[in-house]
């Protein structure tokens, strides 16, 4: 609630008198306060700032620190979200791919965090009407996601994403069956977040 925020940003506030205080803060600390700046401006609706924020921290470790470590490919995660849902695409695209890049030198590839993040660039050609090209990278997600997690129910940032693919090159029927699958499961886990999002369409 506001009262929470609020407290948030008393915290954030007193972090980040105490960092300008501090001759040479360490990398860790730096990125930490960053991060937690962007965290605030998006919980405040503040998307540029949150952008610039997070910006910041991933320029921190890209100047100090080490792009192999797992908070760098979180922030870029995170800032490629922050972009979309912005409606800066083309930056969000190639934020992504970078990501994806990096995934795939340090032999991360097809990870969890992997195929979230190709899913995420799908979900931007979808949006730039790249139809085909998106249903071809999602399609191609799936058989990996079940070698994750073998006999487990397809996870709803996929279906959606890929159902709306699905519909937008006329095949209904399919599209239509992922959307009534995934809403049986929501319903059936009381996860009526994902159920309403069934609408995608």
């Amino acid at each position: 609630g506001l009262g929470r925020l609020d407290a948030a940003r008393a915290q954030l506030g007193s972090g980040v008198t105490a960092l300008a205080q501090v001759d040479r803060p360490s990398v860790a600390t730096t990125v930490a306060c960053r991060r937690a700046e962007g965290e605030m401006a998006r919980a405040e609706g503040d998307l540029p700032r949150a952008i610039d924020r997070v910006g910041a921290a991933i320029a921190a470790i890209e100047a100090n620190g080490d792009r192999s470590a797992a908070q760098y490919a979180v922030l870029l995660s995170f800032l490629g979200q922050l972009l979309a849902d912005h409606g800066e695409l083309q930056r969000a695209h190639d934020t992504h791919v970078r990501l994806a890049e990096l995934d795939a030198r340090l032999g991360r590839g097809d990870s969890r965090g992997d195929l979230r993040n190709r899913r995420a660039i799908a979900s931007i050609l979808l949006d730039w009407g790249e139809v085909r090209d998106a249903s071809a990278q999602l399609e191609a997600i799936a058989p990996r996601v079940r070698d994750i997690a073998p006999g487990a129910a397809p996870p709803d940032w996929l279906e959606l994403p890929r159902s709306a693919a699905l519909a937008r090159l006329g095949r209904f029927d399919d599209a239509e069956a992922a959307l009534r699958d995934l809403s049986r499961r929501s319903q059936a886990s009381a996860a009526n977040k994902s159920a309403a999002r069934a609408d995608y369409l």
